[in-house]
């Protein structure tokens, strides 16, 4: 009968459907690839003009730290406009929501293809101001060695120390050019994946004092995603701000 058929026709989709879902099973192993390179992707804005600041990276190899590779700097200005303002909030919100208050939607986020929890910064518009810009966009991936190190955003261009190590001169800038206010519009390790949260995205943070230094503290997770629709290895981090 007709009751028949469609009985058997939702029986036949039911299983179809549950065939093609995704159950999570979290597994935790030790990384043996010590050889590795791990990738660091960043995107911020430090309150200081750019020909004021170095970036680059230390690590327990002592590897030539302009072999790591090279980030983008583009001048701009600290001030957002309205449109912009209102993006950062609104992503920033929706980060600290997922970090902080509401773990339960793993299971979404990993298993949707379309919920994508990085969001590029949208490209910012010509400032009216005649004046210079005053901060600096710092943009672009480091490839890293598998070893405690750091990356640090400094006083003063970077120049090479013989045998090894680099120093930053900042011997001509005035305690008015110092300002270490800062804004991370993404900061990832490895390769971007969907159901990964980012938990430094849409972080800013303002100071008065000109000298005050910040420091964030990572741990690094090797990730493996095998779902039906992603295969990938990428990393996690949690992140501690002193």
């Amino acid at each position: 009968s007709l009751i028949t058929f469609v009985l058997i026709g939702v029986l036949i989709l039911s299983e179809i459907r549950y065939y093609a879902d995704t159950e999570l099973q979290f597994e935790y192993l030790v990384d043996t690839n010590i050889t590795g390179k791990i990738k660091l992707n960043i995107d911020m804005t430090i309150a200081m003009k750019c020909h004021h600041i170095g970036a680059d990276v230390l690590d327990q190899t002592g590897q030539d730290v302009f072999s790591f590779g090279q980030l983008q700097e583009e001048p701009v200005f600290w001030e957002l406009n309205p449109d912009e303002e209102e993006y950062r909030n609104m992503f920033r919100e929706h980060n600290e929501y997922l970090t902080k208050q509401y773990h339960a939607l793993q299971d979404i986020l990993w298993k949707s293809k379309d919920i994508q929890l990085k969001a590029k910064f949208p490209k910012r518009k010509a400032h009216s101001s005649k004046k210079e810009p005053d901060s600096c966009n710092i943009y672009g991936s480091f490839e890293l060695n598998k070893v405690a190190g750091n990356f640090h955003i400094t006083a003063g261009k970077s120049i090479p120390v013989i045998p090894k190590g680099h120093a930053h001169l900042a011997m001509m800038m005035d305690v008015s050019d110092y300002n270490f206010s800062h804004r991370i519009d993404h900061f990832s390790i490895g390769d971007e994946a969907r159901g990964i949260i980012y938990p430094l995205d849409g972080t800013e943070i303002v100071t008065a004092y000109s000298h005050h230094s910040f420091q964030y503290f990572m741990q690094i997770v090797p990730t493996e995603i095998r779902t039906y629709s992603t295969n990938m290895n990428t990393y996690q981090f949690a992140v501690t701000e002193k």
